[in-house]
């Protein structure tokens, strides 16, 4: 999960900028809608990922799933606006792992 975030690099004026390529965005895009399709079907509650997420990788209060997947959209248009190459690292990698242990516990949920 964490190559599908590399940042792309491209020289503007001399000097190297990052950038999140589009047709990434766009899958991380789908892979969310997924993420939120699954929890419909599963009928997933708070309870069901009880223990699940530590606070260093979640930072929102968490009532329902759903909010997992808001903080996830919510890395993902920070990482878009990034306005620095560190801060694009940072967020990349923190949204990676927060879409590979949210796909786990999906699968998790799926295979009971």
């Amino acid at each position: 999960m964490l190559g599908i975030l590399k940042p792309i690099q491209a020289t503007v004026g001399g000097s190297i900028e990052t950038m999140i390529e589009p047709e990434i965005v766009h899958r991380i895009e789908k892979i969310l809608q997924s993420y939120a399709e699954q929890i419909e079907r599963l009928q997933l509650a708070e309870e069901d990922f009880q223990d699940w997420f530590g606070p260093q990788l979640f930072y929102r209060e968490v009532n329902h799933p759903r909010d997992y997947l808001l903080e996830m959209q919510h890395n993902l248009a920070q990482l878009k606006d990034a306005d620095s190459p560190q801060r694009e690292l940072i967020l990349s990698e923190q949204l990676a792992r927060q879409l590979s242990a949210f796909e786990q516990a999906l699968r998790h949920h799926q295979s009971r």
